[in-house]
């Protein structure tokens, strides 16, 4: 029989952080089929060209099931390691020993968790940057098992320490934000962050970055260190009064808020535990959640409110520092202590730490994912059986979708955002102090047609364009035909909603676009997509509400506000 090629030190290397992959002479293995097999070749690698005793992998890995079982399972896994070896067309033997009492790996590898604890060491810039580049997601994600958690949280650990030290060493904003989005709580990236924000100019940026230092370091309980307050209060206190700018107040929204009214008192014993505050972005859904927990908190209920971020890179996002405040204990520790499902265990916790009664309201449910989202419907199961507090959610149209996937037949109050109607848009000009002809006043409740983000980038579009000025305590029009043009800034949002569909999606609202009374087949024929693509595209810009099918009429399509269009 031919003998299959063999490896020799140094021409292995094992990928775990965010993603699983061995390479041999640069050829990827087909990776074990289990979870179980992957942690299990990441220990023996970690203990290359160690003897380690099968009892102690067993012990590591199986420790809850029956020793017979064990050892089988053992027996299973390091075979899934031979296999994909073998597929590969390398020899088995070549890189793991076993016999009835040890396991050994044999080959050299290039690790990547090593490459941390080596710049760690040497202090190589080289180093640090090419470990920090690979750090694409934490070790072996996915798996729970005590050793996978401890060594997962070892690692992060390392990988934090490497930042700080890397941050002391360049100053670098890019590493400061990777910091921040796992340490939060870091005085010296926030200052980093800050020097970078006064050398560009922008000093009203880095007056919000000193405030976004203030409210994470108070929820620890603690404050900025004086040297930080003695070099950066000055920038604080001076753009404390920023120019006076246009206000639109809230306004409207009775109905809604009656609603949440009546599921915060909750006098009704059927009423459910859990709401969600549902719209696209800009209409209003975070002042509604303000609204809804200051009558929570007139009404006696303890408040805590959370909001998640775009591509917040910790995997349990905003629950971690909600648990470090409500327990006062290290996450890390609680990590370290669990036995199943984290997020179940997680959600189990927060809820028994909650002060009774409460509210906890959560915004922007949208960006969480992964083990976040599972910990935010575990929370939500759980307080709807315990009926001891309330869970209000707000989320975009997209993240209502994977929501109503995970609560599955829990009930629970909706109450979806629709534009202002003319009256409130009225009421929020004369509120604002804002003086228009009635010719202007209707030109622009056309084009903002009630939507709250719209009015306001239009008024701001005014302002900066010097037809809409300050005169005393009121605004007025200067110029009687002013243009409504629509304002950059909104129509990078708008442009950066519909790009974040993807390119076939992008084509196919362009397309609408041009020719709106186009229907699937046409907008196919002239983009070149086929037309199962532009279905798709379709459904996607219908679920995240830049077009809606009219009850009526000959377009197919119709864009959800015409700013969009």
């Amino acid at each position: 029989m031919a003998r299959l090629a063999a490896a020799s030190p140094a021409e292995c290397t094992l990928a775990t952080l965010g993603s699983f992959e061995l390479r041999i002479r640069g050829k990827p293995i087909p990776n074990p089929a289990t979870q179980k097999a992957r942690a299990l070749l990441s220990y023996l690698v970690l203990h290359r060209r160690t003897d380690v005793p099968r009892e102690r992998l067993v012990e590591v890995f199986w420790a809850e099931a029956e020793p017979e079982r064990a050892r089988d399972s053992l027996n299973t896994a390091l075979h899934s390691i031979r296999r994909g070896l073998r597929a590969a067309q390398f020899e088995p033997n070549d890189f793991i020993f076993a016999n009835k009492s040890i396991i050994r790996w044999e080959a050299g590898v290039d690790l990547d968790v090593e490459r941390i604890e080596r710049a760690l060491q040497t202090g190589d810039r080289e180093l640090a940057d090419a470990a920090l580049a690979q750090y694409h997601g934490d070790f072996l994600e996915g798996d729970y098992d005590e050793w996978t958690v401890s060594e997962r949280e070892r690692v992060a650990g390392r990988y934090e320490e490497l930042l700080a030290q890397t941050l002391r060493s360049t100053k670098a904003p890019d590493v400061a934000k990777k910091l921040l989005a796992r340490n939060p709580y870091d005085e010296d990236a926030y200052a980093t962050l800050i020097d970078a924000e006064v050398a560009a100019g922008r000093h009203f940026s880095a007056a919000q970055v000193i405030q976004q230092c203030r409210s994470a370091l108070n929820e620890i309980g603690v404050v900025p260190t004086a040297a930080f307050l003695e070099k950066y209060a000055p920038l604080e206190r001076a753009l404390a009064k920023p120019p006076p700018g246009l206000e639109v107040p809230f306004v409207g929204r009775d109905a809604e808020l009656a609603d949440l009214a009546q599921f915060i008192d909750r006098k009704d014993a059927d009423a459910p535990s859990v709401a969600i505050v549902e719209g696209e972005p800009g209409i209003g859904k975070t002042a509604l959640i303000a609204q809804a927990v200051k009558r929570a908190a007139s009404s006696g209920l303890r408040t805590t409110s959370l909001r998640a971020v775009c591509d917040d890179a910790r995997p349990f996002a905003i629950w971690p520092a909600l648990y470090a405040s409500l327990s006062g204990k290290d996450f890390e520790d609680f990590l370290a202590a669990t036995h199943g499902s984290v997020a179940t265990e997680l959600a189990e916790a927060i809820a028994t730490l909650l002060p009774q009664p409460s509210m906890l309201a959560i915004d922007d449910a949208q960006y969480l994912s992964g083990d976040a989202l599972a910990t935010l419907i575990a929370i939500a199961k759980i307080l709807a059986a315990q009926r001891a507090h309330v869970l209000l959610i707000g989320t975009r149209p997209e993240g209502l979708v994977q929501l109503s996937e995970g609560l599955g037949e829990l009930q629970y109050a909706a109450v979806h955002l629709q534009p202002l109607p003319d009256s409130d848009v009225d009421t929020a000009l004369a509120l604002a102090g804002i003086e228009m002809d009635a010719a202007t006043t209707t030109v622009l409740r056309t084009r903002a047609r009630g939507h709250p983000l719209y009015l306001k980038g239009l008024l701001e579009q005014l302002v900066r364009s010097g037809a809409l000025r300050r005169e005393g305590m009121h605004w007025e029009l200067a110029q009687p035909e002013a243009d409504l043009q629509l304002p950059p800034s909104l129509r990078r949002l708008i442009e950066a909603r519909i790009r974040a569909r993807g390119s076939d999606a992008v084509l196919t609202a362009c397309a609408l676009a041009i020719e709106p009374s186009a229907n699937a087949n046409e907008i196919a024929q002239a983009s070149g997509l086929n037309e199962l693509a532009v279905l798709d595209a379709l459904d996607d810009l219908l679920g995240h509400h830049v077009i809606v099918e009219p009850q009526s009429g000959p377009r197919p399509f119709i864009f959800a506000h015409d700013l969009l269009e």
